[in-house]
């Protein structure tokens, strides 16, 4: 089976290991006494984490190899879900999530798998394979979390996640070759010293790029981690609707990155593309702003997830694109270092403005991070056109 499939169905397990909680965990924090900012503390435990644990895995895979540290994320998430369904107070729910931070560097590492075995041409369209994959998790997972919890109990969803991750340690096991050049070692012993932050530092199209990704991605999920509450407390909904409006997300990404992409790449461009993401993420999340009938919402909603499909593929590439093959793994941690910082800044805040401004003040917010992230992505699209011409 090739790589970036094998790869795919890698994030397919874990991403639903995610998207299974979604549409729960607010009400297993409520179940378990916790309140509203509670809730963004749950999820910045997620994401936390990963600032600091993404970049040392991923260098680590550029040394060791893909195949070992996949696997080692694996067996640290299967633990982290393992103690979700031990749960029975808000300690140790907030343990569970910690564990799964720490362990859950497997989307960056797959996205070295597909950079090691495809070509720059074609590594925009893979990534976009992988941001299928979670669009299938976002269908699906929330509607299962949802029937799961209301036909179990909130622990069972644990024991779910558990097997998928079981599922998943046999596919990195039984199907995935090892990916990363062996000519690549010794380039890659040097990943684990300082030299590699320091390349990175020095490479204003990295970091011009993963400041944008930060931006982009607090305010995606500010509007993410209180998605449930912001339905609940305008329409009613429960899990079992709430994992609809998460499953609507998904079908809107498969369609998306799995097919729009495409041509929307070739007509205008990776950064063009991501320009174009941001602004109907923009609209869509303004239309989610006021409180008008649910039609306005579902508008908003799908208009959102159309943009937010644009913007992850084309940026993924966008980066692989700025470093040398031996650096692709180092590079995947700090990105998903980046993502980390955003989900992290994004759950906090997202919390703490649904908790003072009601359901408006999340994707309010989103909407303010990303007018600021439009200027500094169109001046990086001067800057990289500037350089092609001159030839550097």
């Amino acid at each position: 089976m090739p790589p970036p499939i094998v790869a795919a169905l890698i994030v397919l397990c874990e991403a639903l290991t995610f998207t299974l909680t979604l549409p729960v965990l607010n009400f297993f924090n409520t179940q378990l006494g916790g309140e509203a900012a509670f809730l963004g503390i749950l999820f910045a435990l997620v994401s936390a984490p990963k600032i600091f644990t993404n970049p040392l895995f991923g260098r680590l895979s550029d040394r060791i190899g893909r195949r070992p540290i996949l696997a080692i994320n694996t067996v640290g998430t299967f633990v982290g879900s393992l103690l979700w369904a031990l749960s029975g107070d808000l300690l140790m729910l907030a343990a569970s999530r910690a564990v799964i931070g720490i362990f859950s560097a497997q989307a960056g590492l797959a996205q070295s798998v597909v950079a090691d075995s495809t070509t720059r041409e074609r590594r925009a369209s893979a990534m976009g394979l992988l941001g299928a994959a979670f669009g299938v998790a976002l269908a699906v997972g929330p509607f299962v979390g949802g029937w799961i919890a209301g036909s179990f109990g909130y622990a069972a969803v644990g024991w779910a996640c558990a097997a998928l991750q079981l599922t998943s340690l046999g596919l990195i096991t039984l199907a995935l070759r090892e990916t990363r050049p062996p000519a690549h070692a010794s380039h890659a012993a040097h990943s684990l010293s300082d030299e590699f932050p320091r390349e990175v530092l020095r490479n204003p199209r990295v970091w011009r790029l993963l400041a944008v990704l930060v931006l982009l991605n607090a305010g995606t999920n500010a509007v993410l981690a209180t998605l449930g509450l912001h339905v609940g407390t305008r329409f009613g909904y429960g899990p079992e609707r709430a994992g609809a409006v998460f499953g609507v997300m998904g079908v809107v990404a498969i369609l998306v990155q799995g097919g729009l992409i495409r041509p929307c790449v070739r007509r205008f461009g990776e950064i063009g593309t991501v320009a174009t993401g941001v602004v109907l993420a923009g609209v869509g999340f303004g239309l989610m702003i006021p409180p008008w009938p649910s039609p306005g919402f579902w508008t908003g909603l799908v208009v959102s997830s159309i943009g937010v499909g644009l913007i992850g593929p084309c940026l993924s590439a966008l980066i692989t694109h700025a470093v040398a093959d031996h650096q692709q793994g180092g590079v995947a941690g700090w990105q998903q270092s980046a993502l980390a910082v955003g989900r992290s800044i994004g759950n906090i805040a997202g919390g703490s403005s649904f908790a003072a401004v009601g359901p408006a003040g999340p994707p309010a917010l989103a909407v303010t991070l990303g007018l600021i992230a439009l200027p500094g992505l169109l001046a990086l699209r001067r800057w990289m056109r500037s350089e092609r011409d001159t030839g550097r």
